[in-house]
């Protein structure tokens, strides 16, 4: 018997909020497809021995990450930022009840919104008056995740990405690693690995 087995090079996990799940903030047809046009033409003819060697996506519709971005290669969550609009208040409490984490208070002036704001939408939702309502969407781009003997979650680098800028960025990175390969790294050197010490300090949240 064969050992090594012949596998794809990258996996794409998907969370269920593709389909009807009600947390669900971005519909993810267009990423997915453009992902994996991408993908599929840089790495075309291209297996892997292991599972471990692949390169690993996950895409998650909203911040409860049921996809587990923060464990993969790259990750993506949908996201939905919550502004205060000039509708008055009417104190009714609903989007404080409504923050699973406590990240929105309620002041004489209204509705505040805590910066660590996971921009999940319920709070949005919840308001009957129109006081908090719908300001950027987009994806956030979470790189470098890991598990294993040494695991890692995966560093947020970009924040309310478009499609198009979603997969330019994760292009950014993916590229120069797999230009890397055959030169100084092998695929025994996991994707985190190579980042650590390609950019060292250098990865850093965008606004």
């Amino acid at each position: 018997m064969n050992s090594k087995s012949t596998l794809p090079p990258f996996h794409i996990d998907i969370c269920r909020g593709r389909n009807n799940c009600p947390y669900k903030l971005i519909d993810p047809e267009e990423t997915i497809l453009l992902l994996e046009e991408a993908l599929q033409k840089r790495l075309e003819g291209q297996s892997v021995s292991s599972y471990h060697k692949m390169i690993r996506f996950a895409l998650s519709c909203c911040p409860n990450s049921c996809s587990q971005p923060q464990i993969r290669d790259f990750g993506l969550q949908g996201r939905v930022e919550p502004i205060v609009t000039h509708q008055p208040c009417n104190s009714c409490q609903a989007c404080l009840k409504a923050c699973p984490e406590g990240f929105v208070q309620l002041t004489a002036e209204g509705p505040q919104i805590s910066e660590q704001c996971l921009a999940c939408g319920h709070c949005i939702d919840a308001c009957p008056t129109g006081t908090l309502d719908k300001g950027k969407s987009g994806w956030t781009l979470l790189i470098g995740g890991k598990l294993g003997r040494i695991p890692s979650l995966a560093i947020p680098v970009a924040h309310f990405l478009s499609t198009v800028e979603v997969i330019q960025t994760i292009l950014s990175y993916l590229d120069p690693y797999l230009a890397a390969i055959p030169k100084e790294v092998s695929r025994k050197e996991r994707f985190r690995a190579w980042l650590d010490r390609t950019y060292q300090d250098s990865i850093y949240v965008q606004d």
